[in-house]
């Protein structure tokens, strides 16, 4: 999305949201189009729109802000990407299908690790293989609730670094850089 496009985008909620629309400067407006392109600025305008729809169906006060449009704009993006939606049960039962033995051990099973998500395979390994492999049926349900907590972090964890805008990530790297020069330009204390 371009700084125009977000203008369209802005009058577009104006006229949705009129007593909102009245409260905008010419100021704010621009502040806004511009907060917008920044954060918007590789997304397909089509996945926008189609999220500005999605929002502008449900019952509302107040216009969408940017982060409920980026989120449901590039959720979009991430199912037209294939990228797949997994929910923890779901998770659960693909890791214990992809887990064998191996002597007293446990592995992955190398065509079913293939077929599961980074988010899966991290809290598989997080979680313990072994301990996956060799679970008992009287602690089912407090596996799972374990698992689900780790896999929930990790789907969590990258669900957000894909709804991070890539100039919030650069100055974030910028930042972290920054903290580390400092820190290794420190004196280190002697212990």
């Amino acid at each position: 999305m371009n700084l125009v496009q977000c203008h369209a985008v802005i009058d577009r909620l104006r006229t949705h949201f009129p007593f909102w629309g009245r409260t905008l400067t010419a100021q704010s407006h621009a502040d806004l189009a511009e907060d917008w392109a920044m954060i918007l600025e590789d997304v397909n305008p089509q996945y926008v729109s189609a999220a500005l729809a999605s929002l502008l169906s449900d019952e509302r006060e107040f216009p969408p802000n940017i982060g409920n449009v980026n989120t449901k704009a590039r959720k979009l993006m991430a199912e037209a990407e294939g990228i797949p939606q997994i929910d923890a049960g779901e998770a659960w039962r693909r890791v214990t299908r992809a887990i064998v033995g191996s002597g007293y051990g446990a592995v992955w099973e190398p065509s079913a690790k293939a077929q599961l998500t980074a988010e899966e395979i991290q809290a598989g390994e997080a979680f313990g293989l072994l301990r996956v492999r060799t679970r008992l049926e009287e602690n089912a349900g407090t596996d799972y609730a374990q698992f689900r907590g780790i896999y929930e972090a990790y789907a969590k964890r990258a669900s957000e670094a894909r709804n991070t805008p890539p100039m919030v990530r650069n100055i974030l790297a910028g930042l972290a850089a920054a903290f580390d020069a400092k820190r290794l330009a420190a004196p280190q204390e002697d212990k």
